[in-house]
C-alpha cells in the first residue's frame, strides 16, 4: 500500500469547529453564559442537562479528533506505552475514592496541605501527594501550591455521596478490578472462552463463583461484603445512566405522536425512573411497570408515592410483576420499552424474552430496545449504517468520542459474559423472535432500535472564571504545526504518516529536538485539557474509571499475538480467520479488537476485517514495547496495582519505606523485593521468565522516554580530553557505549554487580563496541554500591535510573559512598525523572520550564509518564521518583552541593559537586 500522509489540517479544523459549537452552547445559557474553568467547583446548569443532539455530536467530534490528532503526531511508542500505563489511573482513583479525599477537601477553596489531608485519611503524606499529583496532571483535583491540594470541577464527582463515586468504587474495587485481570486467561481458555453461559465470565473465574454476578450481588450465603458491593453497584448505575444520557429517549423519540391514552410498558424497568420522566413530560399517556416482584413492590410502595404521586392519583401507572424468561408482559400495549435489559442476556435468552413479547403484541404495537448500538470502526456505505458516521479523517465511529460504547461492552464481557450488539445483531434477534426492524433512533450516546410484529404494515403514526478555550485551541494548532513541519523536513519521508501506515518512519527511532519534544507535550496536554474542559464532567470522569478495561484488552491482544497474526496482511483478515489462529471465540475477539481500533490500535478495514496499523506494530512480541505491554497487563503488575489502595490504607504497610512492603509484596505474599522475585529464586521459573521479559521491556521504555538524550543534552564536549566518566550501576553499559561513539576522546569506567560487569566485558562490549576495548577507553570494575565506593577521582559519576529504586536512607548511603571518591572537580549526574508540581510556582523556583497558561504548568497529560513511572515505583518497589527539592535534600545529606538541572525533554539530569567547594 502506498503511504498516505495524515490530514492534520482537517483534524485541526474539526477540533476548532467542535470547540466553538460547544462554547456557543454554554454562552447561550442565561444563568452562566460561559464555559466554567476546570478550577470551578460549583455545578453549571448544563451539567445535568441532556445536550441537544447537535452539541452531543460536537462533543464526540472534539474527543475523537483530539485523540486522533495526538495519536497521529506523537511518536507511536510514546502513545502505546501511555495506553499500557493507564492501569495506574484506576489504582490512583481507587486510593482517592477509598480515602474520601474529595470529602476532606470540601469547603476548602484554598486547599489543604498534604500533611493535613494525611492526618485525616491516614495515608502517609509523601505517597498521598504522589497519588494526588498524578490525578491533578489529568485534571482531577488541582495543586494550588507545592503539596497544597484542592477540589476542582472533576474531583467534585468523587464525593462519597455522588453516584459517580460509587461507579468509581465499582470499577477500582472488587469485583471489577480482580475480574478484569482474568480476561485474557478466560478468553484463551478453550472451554470458557467459547461459552455464552453467564456463569463463565472472568468474574466467575476470579471469585470461583458458580453463579452469575447478580446472584453474588444478592449476598447469598451470608456474604455481606458482596451485598454491599451490589447495593453500591445499584447506586453507580444512576451515574452511568446520567453520563450516557439514558434519559435522551424522553426527548429523542416522538412520544407526542402517540394517541392520548396510549400504553407504554416499561419492561424490566426496575423502580421505573424512565417511566416517571416520560409521565412528567407526557401525562396523557398511560404506563405499566413490569419487573421482578421485589422491584415492582419497591416501586409501588416507595418510589412512585414519594417521587411521582400524581401518576398514581390519576391512575396513569400500573405495577405488575413478571419473570421475563417464563412469561409474556401485559398484552396489547402500544410501546414495549426495554432499556438496558437485552444486553445482559446471551442470544438464546434474549430471543426467548423478545418472543414472549411478540406473543402479546397487537398489529400496531412496537418494541423499543434502548441500549448501545456498537458501531464498526471501518467506514461502510451510508445506506448500511445504523448511526451517522463521523466526517473523515475521523474514524467513522468517532473513535475516542464514543469509546464508552466499547467500555460498556467490555464490562458486559468481564462481569456477565454478555454483550452490547451491532444493529445487525439486533435485527437477527428480532427476526428470530418474529419482529421486523423499523428504524434506529440516534440518542447521541445510546440508541433505540424499533421493531414491529412481522407480517404487519409498518404504520405511519410517527415518522466562576470562564475557561480560556481560544488559548488552548491556539496551543494545539501551533504545536501541531511545529510537529508537522519537523516531519516535512525529513528528506526520506517528508510527511506525517497516517495511522494506517505500518511502515516505520525515519523519525520514529530518533530523539526529537528539544523544541519539538516540548511541542509534543504541549499538544498532548492541551488536547487533554480542552476535552476535559468542554466535555460534560460526568462523561470525562466515567471514562477515567472505565480505563481499567484498556489494560485488560491490551493484555488479550498481546497474549494472543494478534499483531503477529496480522503481519504482512495489508488487506486485513476476517475475525473468523484470526480466531482460528489464536483460539479466541470470534465474536468476543471482534469486540476486543473494535474497542482498540476505536483508540487507533489496529484498524477495522471492513466489517469484522482487521489489520495492523502504525500503533499496533508495537504490539509485536519481538518488540521491546511488546514485552513492556506484557509486563504491565500481566503478572506481576496487574495484580499488584489492584492492591494499591489496601496497601496505602494499611497503618503499617502504608507508612513504611521498606522495599518489601509494596503492593507487589501484598499481592504475591512474598517477603522479598520484586528484584528477588524476578531472579526466580526457589525454582520459580514463571517469575524468572517475567524478569527476563521485564528486562526486554525496559529497552522499549528507555526508547520512549528518550533515555539516550543525555548523550546530546549535557556538554560532554566541554570536558577535558581523556576525562573519565564512571557509569555507576550502568548494567552492561549501553549509555557508556553511546557516549563513546560520540565522544571517543573520553575514557569510561563501567561499574555494577560482578555478574553484570562480567557480561558487559565478555559479551556486550566485544560485539557492540570493540574499538573502545582496543583503544583502552573502557574499564570494567565490579562494585557493591551499599558497601563500597566507586573508582576514585573520576570527572563524572553518571548514575542513571538507579536512585529511584531506593528509599531515602539507602540512596543517601550510596551517594555518600560516591562522595568519598570525588575530587574537588568531580561531578555527579543523576539521570532520572524529576517530578514537577501540578501547581504553578515562581520561575526562579522551578527545575524545569513550566508550560504556558492556561495549560497546567507540568504539561498535564503531555508529561503524564513521569507520574505513571512514579506509580510503578510505588506499586512494584515501594520506592519513588523525586522532585528537585527531594534530590537536593538527598545530595546535601550525602555531602553534595546542587549545581544545576539539565532538561532532557522527558527525563532530566541533576548535577552535584562536592559540598566543600
Amino acid at each position: 500500500m502506498s503511504p498516505v500522509p495524515a490530514d492534520i489540517s482537517s483534524l485541526l479544523s474539526l477540533i476548532t469547529n467542535a470547540a466553538t459549537s460547544i462554547e456557543s452552547y454554554y454562552k447561550s445559557n442565561s444563568s452562566k453564559p460561559y464555559v466554567p474553568s476546570l478550577d470551578d467547583t460549583e455545578p453549571h446548569p448544563l451539567d445535568a442537562e441532556v445536550y441537544p443532539l447537535s452539541v452531543r455530536k460536537a462533543v464526540q467530534t472534539l474527543e475523537g479528533a483530539c485523540a486522533q490528532l495526538t495519536a497521529t503526531l506523537v511518536r507511536p511508542n510514546s502513545t502505546v506505552v501511555n495506553k499500557h500505563l493507564r492501569i495506574y489511573d484506576t489504582a490512583c482513583l481507587g486510593v482517592a475514592l477509598r480515602a474520601q479525599i474529595t470529602d476532606i477537601l470540601l469547603n476548602e477553596p484554598h486547599g489543604l496541605h498534604v500533611s493535613k489531608i494525611s492526618k485525616r485519611c491516614k495515608i502517609e503524606q509523601n505517597k498521598l501527594a504522589r497519588v494526588l499529583r498524578t490525578l491533578c496532571s489529568q485534571h482531577v483535583y488541582r495543586e494550588l501550591s507545592k503539596d497544597v491540594f484542592a477540589n476542582n470541577r472533576l474531583s467534585m464527582l468523587l464525593l462519597s455521596t455522588s453516584p459517580m463515586a460509587d461507579m468509581g468504587m465499582h470499577m477500582s474495587d472488587e469485583p471489577t478490578n480482580k475480574s478484569a485481570v482474568q480476561l485474557a486467561d478466560t478468553l484463551l481458555d478453550p472451554e470458557w472462552g467459547y461459552s455464552d453461559a453467564l456463569e463463565k465470565a472472568p468474574f466467575n473465574r476470579a471469585f470461583n463463583e458458580p453463579y452469575s454476578i447478580w446472584h453474588y450481588f444478592e449476598g447469598k450465603e451470608g456474604n455481606k461484603k458482596a451485598a454491599e458491593q451490589g447495593a453500591r453497584f445499584g447506586r453507580a448505575m444512576n451515574a452511568w445512566s446520567a453520563a450516557l444520557d439514558a434519559d435522551a429517549i424522553v426527548t429523542g423519540y416522538p412520544w407526542n405522536k402517540l394517541r392520548p391514552g396510549a400504553v407504554i410498558n416499561d419492561v424490566g424497568g426496575g423502580w421505573g425512573h424512565i417511566s416517571m420522566e416520560l409521565y412528567k413530560k407526557y401525562p396523557s399517556l398511560s404506563y405499566v411497570l413490569q419487573d421482578l416482584p421485589e422491584r415492582t413492590e419497591q416501586a409501588q410502595r416507595e418510589a412512585w408515592p414519594t417521587q411521582c404521586p400524581e401518576a398514581i392519583a390519576n391512575n396513569s401507572i400500573k405495577f405488575k410483576a413478571i419473570d421475563l424468561i417464563k412469561e409474556p408482559p401485559v398484552p396489547n400495549c402500544d410501546i414495549y420499552l426495554f432499556k438496558n435489559v437485552i444486553h445482559l442476556m446471551p442470544d438464546e435468552a434474549a430471543t426467548l424474552v423478545l418472543s414472549n413479547v411478540r406473543k402479546v403484541m397487537s398489529p400496531s404495537s412496537r418494541v423499543l430496545v434502548q441500549e448501545t448500538i456498537i458501531q464498526y470502526a471501518a467506514r461502510i456505505p451510508d445506506d448500511d449504517v445504523a448511526l451517522q458516521q463521523a466526517e473523515p479523517p475521523l474514524l467513522p465511529n468517532y473513535g475516542a468520542g464514543r469509546i464508552r460504547q466499547y467500555y460498556t461492552d467490555a464490562a458486559m464481557m468481564v462481569l456477565h459474559n454478555s454483550q452490547e450488539r451491532t444493529l445487525e445483531d439486533y435485527i437477527t434477534l428480532g427476526k428470530t423472535a418474529g419482529l421486523q426492524f423499523l428504524k434506529t433512533w440516534d440518542l447521541g450516546e445510546m440508541s433505540a432500535v424499533e421493531f414491529a410484529p412481522t407480517g404487519y404494515p409498518n404504520g405511519n403514526y410517527m415518522s466562576p472564571v470562564p475557561a480560556d478555550i481560544s488559548s488552548l485551541l491556539s496551543l494545539i494548532t501551533s504545536a501541531a504545526t511545529s510537529i508537522e513541519s519537523y516531519y516535512k523536513s525529513n528528506p526520506t519521508k517528508p510527511y506525517v504518516p497516517s495511522l494506517d501506515d505500518t511502515e516505520p518512519h525515519p523519525l520514529d527511532a530518533q530523539i526529537y529536538p528539544l523544541d519539538v519534544r516540548k511541542a509534543v507535550q504541549n499538544l498532548e496536554g492541551a488536547c487533554a485539557q480542552l476535552t476535559a474542559t468542554l466535555v460534560r464532567p460526568d462523561k470525562t470522569v466515567l471514562n477515567k474509571h472505565l480505563c481499567i478495561y484498556d489494560s485488560a484488552y491490551l493484555g488479550v491482544v498481546l497474549r494472543a499475538k494478534i499483531a503477529e497474526i496480522l503481519l504482512d496482511k495489508p488487506q486485513g483478515l476476517h475475525v473468523s480467520d484470526i480466531s482460528e489462529q489464536c483460539k479466541i471465540e470470534k465474536r468476543k475477539l471482534a469486540r476486543v479488537l473494535r474497542t482498540l481500533c476505536s483508540q487507533h490500535v489496529f484498524r477495522e478495514v471492513a466489517k469484522d476485517v482487521f489489520a495492523n496499523n502504525r500503533l499496533s506494530m508495537y504490539f509485536l512480541s519481538t518488540t521491546p514495547l511488546g514485552a513492556m505491554g506484557m509486563h504491565v497487563s500481566d503478572e506481576p503488575t496487574n495484580k499488584s496495582a489492584v492492591e494499591l489502595a489496601d496497601t496505602l490504607l494499611d497503618p503499617e504497610w502504608g507508612h513504611s519505606d521498606a522495599l518489601e512492603k509494596s503492593p507487589f509484596n501484598r499481592a504475591f505474599k512474598t517477603p522479598h523485593p520484586m528484584w528477588h522475585y524476578f531472579e526466580g529464586k526457589d525454582g520459580n521459573q514463571k517469575a524468572a521468565e517475567q524478569g527476563a521479559r521485564f528486562g526486554r521491556g525496559m529497552a522499549g521504555w528507555s526508547a520512549v522516554i528518550d533515555a539516550d538524550a543525555i548523550v546530546t543534552g549535557y556538554p560532554w564536549d566541554k570536558l577535558p580530553k581523556g576525562a573519565v566518566v564512571n557509569d555507576v550501576a550502568g548494567g552492561w553499559g549501553h549509555t557508556s557505549m553511546e557516549l563513546y561513539k560520540k565522544y571517543p576522546n573520553l575514557s569510561f569506567i563501567l561499574q555494577d554487580l560482578p555478574e553484570r560487569t562480567e557480561q558487559a566485558q565478555t559479551e556486550a562490549w566485544p560485539t557492540e563496541c570493540s574499538q573502545a576495548i582496543a583503544r583502552n577507553k573502557i574499564k570494567f570494575r565490579s562494585i557493591d554500591l551499599f558497601k563500597e565506593s566507586p573508582v576514585a577521582n573520576c570527572d563524572i559519576y553518571l548514575i542513571k535510573n538507579v536512585i529511584h529504586l531506593m528509599p531515602d536512607d539507602v540512596a543517601t548511603l550510596v551517594l555518600s559512598n560516591v562522595h568519598k571518591s570525588m575530587s574537588p572537580t568531580s561531578r555527579v549526574l543523576i539521570q532520572e525523572t524529576i517530578i514537577q508540581y501540578a501547581a504553578r510556582v515562581p520561575d526562579d523556583d522551578v527545575a524545569l520550564q513550566q508550560a504556558e497558561p492556561p495549560m497546567l504548568p507540568n504539561y498535564g497529560a503531555g508529561r503524564i509518564r513521569q507520574y505513571y513511572t512514579d506509580a510503578a515505583m510505588m506499586v512494584l518497589c515501594n520506592s519513588q521518583e523525586r522532585t528537585l527539592e527531594h534530590y537536593i535534600v538527598l545530595g546535601k545529606a550525602a555531602g553534595l552541593r546542587f549545581v544545576t538541572t539539565w532538561d532532557l525533554g522527558e527525563m532530566s539530569a541533576v548535577e552535584f559537586a562536592p559540598a566543600a567547594l
